[in-house]
């Protein structure tokens, strides 16, 4: 482009930048918008997936912990049924007592009996007053004999509570002298009214629960705990269960006399399941891949087809629009209702800048001839070229087609007074133009172009023909 032209200032560099605008991506730029797009549907597509296997992963504990309730419940109705079963014998026996005025002749023969039912039943003895006096077995318990319940130490609690209450109370587990663990039941009774002694049986901790089989919810996968609250410290105590204690476990209560049980229970390998977690994320991991891949690719080929119809639209030569980016504009202008004057320009003498210094030199001709006009147009003007040396120009905003002539012509005149330098060649050339109106002369881009193209060569055929001047 000529330097020196004062015309070709701020304007000039506002008018190429937007042209620069309308000119396709790069490669690089083009592959890089793929790139953030199929980055981002990769981590869109991640976090989709990750939230609904999280989701997934909820309902599968939720339906773990269903499971889990319905087992312990289960295990805990069980271990009442057997605890309760387990002391029944008491009853039997405050019966017989209730109808012999508290006295059993026969008291170890029906003992005895009642042991064979509870092979875990390690005693069962009479307290009249609340001081043992009958037991049975009688050699393994006789240290047993004149032990009054309601004031020994440590055992007394559930002792009382049954005098006083009328209710039978369960004590336990606890150490036996002679080694283990048991529970005892201790139940009140009453003749006539009044207070006779207590009937007590003991039996084996946790040979007791041998018919609930709890060592079966380790098979099934779960760890789990039997444990009650202590009446004095208020602390938790572990009377039964797995060595791994449970985490966040599912409980069921075991409802005794006086006493509350906890059975507690949970997964061996926990709530969450780890396996499943990491397959799940590995092909969500894939999925958001080969979707990001695809992504990348359709936004990789809608780029390059954005591309190629720009690239369609622009003249090779100059960057200018083509006659198809003119027809458009054109047509989105009239769509609007927008009115233009429109100029069809010839360059005079032309092939004879081809003919004498060559097609490179008549090249760079036209490429300095349109770099100066694009920069000498208002900001609403547009500048294409139709092919060798014809251009054209359209300008927003004009009716008055005199107007128009005067603006075009200003604009020819002033890049037409510096010469164009091609190397050592300094040319000038002088260029025809036509002009006519939208919508005051013509309603289609076809009709425009012919009436610009008639008024051109009218005002051609007025003048002698020009060559271009070189030096």
């Amino acid at each position: 482009m000529v330097e020196g032209g004062s015309i070709i200032g701020e304007r000039a560099m506002r008018n190429l930048m937007r042209q620069r605008e309308r000119e396709p991506r790069t490669g690089n730029e083009g592959g890089s918008r793929s790139l953030v797009y199929a980055l981002a549907a990769l981590l869109a597509c991640f976090l989709v997936c990750s939230v609904f296997l999280m989701y997934l992963e909820q309902v599968r504990q939720a339906r773990e912990r269903e499971k889990a309730r319905y087992i312990v419940e289960s295990y805990a109705t069980k271990i009442q049924y057997v605890i309760t079963d387990a002391y029944s014998s008491v009853y039997l026996v405050e019966a017989l007592l209730r109808q012999s005025e508290g006295r059993i002749r026969d008291f170890e023969s029906y003992a005895a009996e009642l042991v064979k039912m509870h092979p875990s039943t390690i005693n069962i003895n009479l307290a009249p007053g609340g001081v043992v006096s009958r037991v049975f077995p009688y050699e393994r318990n006789k240290k047993a004999i004149g032990h009054d319940l309601l004031t020994v130490e440590n055992r007394s609690r559930e002792a009382r509570l049954a005098r006083d209450t009328g209710k039978a109370t369960v004590a336990g587990p606890f150490v036996l002298v002679q080694g283990g663990y048991a529970v005892a039941v201790r139940l009140p009774v009453f003749l006539d009214g009044t207070f006779w002694g207590l009937v007590c049986t003991t039996f084996a901790f946790p040979q007791v629960l041998e018919p609930v089989r709890l060592e079966a919810l380790g098979k099934q996968g779960y760890d789990f705990q039997l444990s009650r609250v202590h009446p004095d410290t208020g602390e938790r105590v572990v009377l039964f269960g797995s060595a791994k204690p449970p985490d966040a476990p599912v409980e069921a209560a075991v409802e005794l006399p006086n006493v509350r049980w906890t059975l507690s229970v949970t997964p061996q390998g926990g709530w969450k399941n780890w396996g499943f977690l990491c397959l799940s994320f590995g092909i969500a991991a894939f999925i958001s891949l080969l979707l990001a891949c695809v992504i990348g690719l359709i936004t990789d080929l809608i780029g390059k087809k954005r591309r190629l119809e720009r690239v369609s639209e622009l003249d090779p030569l100059t960057g200018l629009p083509n006659r198809r980016a003119l027809s458009r504009e054109m047509e989105r202008a009239m769509a609007a209702g927008r009115p233009f004057a429109l100029c069809y320009m010839d360059i005079n003498g032309f092939k004879e800048v081809n003919d004498t210094h060559g097609h490179d030199c008549g090249d760079r001709f036209l490429t300095q001839f349109a770099e100066r006009f694009q920069a000498t147009l208002p900001p609403e003007g547009m500048l294409s070229r139709l092919g060798g040396d014809e251009f054209i120009a359209i300008v927003y905003g004009i009716e008055n087609k005199r107007e128009a002539e005067t603006l075009f012509r200003k604009l020819l005149d002033a890049i037409g007074d510096v010469p164009y330098r091609i190397d050592s060649l300094e040319l000038r050339a002088s260029v025809s133009m036509g002009v006519s109106l939208y919508p005051s002369e013509a309603g289609s881009s076809e009709e425009l172009l012919r009436k610009a193209d008639a008024d051109m060569y009218g005002h051609k055929k007025k003048r002698a023909p020009e060559a271009a001047d070189c030096s």
